[in-house]
């Protein structure tokens, strides 16, 4: 699941998601439109803020969707 769609279905602000995942709501904006790629230990955080909803590769599938080679 990507960041905005779980973002919606839980209807959670993207301040509130930075918050629990400890980053600038600029970075988590970022993230979620596939502007940057955020690093390991984020992605780590961003699946426990999720309980998992948000994993590693669906950070790789909007990269790849978008062109991009991880």
């Amino acid at each position: 699941m990507e960041l905005k769609e779980y973002r919606d279905a839980k209807s959670i602000t993207l301040a509130g998601l930075a918050a629990a995942v400890g980053v600038t709501e600029v970075a988590m904006s970022r993230y979620e439109r596939g502007i940057r790629f955020p690093r390991p230990e984020i992605i780590e955080r961003i699946e426990e803020a999720t309980d998992g909803a948000v994993r590693a590769e669906d950070f790789l599938r909007v990269r790849r969707r978008r062109g991009e080679t991880p």
